[in-house]
């Protein structure tokens, strides 16, 4: 097996609260995997563990071979590691391309253009590229801060809640965006069940700070673990 990201004994503090506690994780290069979990399981906080926003007081990680727990966030990126936030953390009064522009650092102004234009209409966005962020509808920006992330052609891509807020035909628009993502491995935390089991082949439940079990994605909703630790969990 390809690894492409490899997690060892993984532990996070907020204060004195225990959030990630030992989690241990690979992911395979090329592998679409689902993340879940009720709130407050640390879902949030894996992710800025791998993406180097959060440090760690425990663990390993190690991304296509290298390992990467002390690099900061900006090195991680220029390895081909890319996310979005909850918060898209867009800038609102740049264009949708001039935003997508930020994660590119290299070539001619041309170039990277071209380049955010093509990742643009490449996750579904069909307005004009120069239209200013603050003027879009909420699944536009969604598309702008998606092409954000895949513009420089990333390897791995983590993706916190990216639907949240959308309608669910809004979601299902975002789901054949991320037809254009097919080629990178993918961890995506998500709360809507049948957008993970249309769109990832597999999905880690997280408890109490630990991966509880890995399932196929495919008829997730009915799987008891889940019901019991998750669906039942956040109602």
């Amino acid at each position: 097996m390809n690894v492409a990201l490899h997690i060892e004994g993984l532990s996070a503090r907020l204060g004195t609260h225990t959030v990630l506690d030992g989690l241990d994780l690979s992911l395979e290069a090329g592998s679409r995997t689902g993340l879940i979990g009720a709130n407050g399981a640390g879902k949030t906080t894996l992710m800025d563990c791998i993406g180097g926003q959060v440090r760690p007081q425990t663990g390993r990680l190690t991304f296509d071979g290298a390992p990467i727990t002390d690099w900061s966030s900006h090195r991680r990126a220029r390895a081909g590691l890319a996310r979005t936030f909850q918060r898209l953390g867009l800038l609102p009064e740049l264009s949708a391309r001039d935003n997508v522009q930020l994660a590119l650092r290299n070539g001619p102004r041309a170039l990277r253009q071209r380049r955010a234009e093509e990742a643009l209409a490449g996750c579904g966005y069909d307005k004009s590229a120069q239209a200013l962020v603050q003027q879009l509808s909420l699944l536009d920006r969604k598309r702008v801060a998606l092409a954000r992330a895949v513009v420089a052609e990333p390897q791995l891509l983590l993706l916190d809640e990216i639907t949240a807020g959308l309608t669910t035909d809004e979601s299902q628009d975002l789901l054949r965006a991320l037809d254009s993502t097919r080629q990178l491995t993918v961890l995506w935390v998500e709360h809507n069940l049948q957008l993970l089991e249309h769109g990832t082949e597999r999905t880690l439940l997280l408890n109490a700070g630990r991966i509880e079990a890995e399932l196929p994605s495919e008829g997730l909703a009915e799987q008891p673990l889940v019901r019991h630790l998750y669906l039942d969990g956040n109602t």
